[in-house]
């Protein structure tokens, strides 16, 4: 598919169209028609349609997705302007600067997690110094936080149980899950002074804002604490997925 055509909706459904047998379009979001559509094309046609194999196709969306959201992403799509605009009041635009690249926004870290570089060697160097990652990070990382906001994503798991993928710290969230601009205010003076996001995005910093607050050089290995148990924690256990933690407590109580 050409890439000028990501961008055209109307283009776009019109060649989900030809596939009405398996997909739809609802709202804006592709489906499968069925269950058992699904389970075709992921099973018994998978290699007539993927005839490269899954960590080909891996490598292609999540290379596609990077490529929009290289281009999409930018301070303030949605024109909020106060620092303080909560997100529960935020109401899509139309068109919605996101609707293109809402999926890629949120979704193009899986599709990295699940390539394997070692599949092609000519491929490796998107992960080096220097590489479309690290352009990404260093030129869109802060804006993405923002876009994701809108998107009313306020996690995104960058590790997987054996997967190769290593974490990137994060910016304080800073109240951005909330009001999305945060994340070029609050989440940027209370990073570390010696936080590379900090660094990259420093000229989003409120200009207004004379009087900033100590903080330390680099992140705390103190990241979250956990609260809410009147006596001391016993015992603390991640779930298989990572993304839960169980903590146990003398006051005969446990927490997720």
């Amino acid at each position: 598919m050409p890439e000028d055509t990501f961008d055209d909706r109307d283009l776009l459904e019109e060649i989900v169209g030809f596939c009405g047998s398996f997909l739809t379009v609802r709202e804006g979001t592709v489906y499968f028609v069925h269950q058992s559509a699904k389970d075709y094309v992921l099973k018994q046609a998978f290699n007539e349609i993927f005839p490269s194999g899954r960590e080909k196709a891996h490598y292609i969306i999540f290379s596609r997705s990077l490529q929009v959201m290289s281009k999409t992403p930018r301070r303030d799509m949605y024109r909020l302007r106060a620092l303080a605009y909560s997100i529960e009041r935020v109401e899509v635009p139309d068109p919605d600067p996101l609707a293109a690249s809402r999926y890629s926004c949120i979704h193009w870290v899986d599709y990295l997690c699940d390539w394997n570089p070692n599949f092609c060697a000519n491929h490796i160097v998107d992960l080096q110094d220097g590489g479309v990652v690290d352009e990404f990070v260093k030129k869109k990382y802060l804006y993405w936080l923002g876009a994701l906001s809108l998107c009313k994503i306020t996690r995104i798991r960058i590790t997987r149980a054996g997967s190769r993928c290593a974490p990137i710290h994060p910016v304080s969230q800073g109240g951005s899950e909330n009001s999305p601009l945060q994340a070029y205010a609050s989440a940027l003076m209370f990073s570390p002074t010696r936080s590379l996001i900090k660094g990259l995005f420093r000229h989003e910093e409120p200009k207004w804002i004379t009087a900033k607050p100590p903080i330390g050089d680099e992140w705390s290995a103190y990241l979250q604490t956990l609260e809410g148990h009147r006596k001391g924690v016993t015992s603390v256990a991640f779930s298989r997925d990572s993304t839960c933690l169980a903590s146990a407590s003398f006051d005969k109580t446990v927490k997720i």
